[in-house]
């Protein structure tokens, strides 16, 4: 469950950006996916 609700929305920005062949929006959105992760794995483990 925690998996779909952490990675989901930032992976949506990824495939869009896939998608539409916007590479300034994938990478924006893989740097979004491993920033939203680190910040709330982080808060899990505190």
């Amino acid at each position: 469950m925690m998996f779909f609700i952490v990675l989901m929305p930032p992976l949506f920005y990824v495939f869009i950006g896939l998608w539409r062949e916007n590479l300034p929006l994938t990478l924006t959105g893989a740097v979004f996916t491993a920033v939203h992760f680190t910040h709330v794995y982080g808060n899990l483990h505190k």
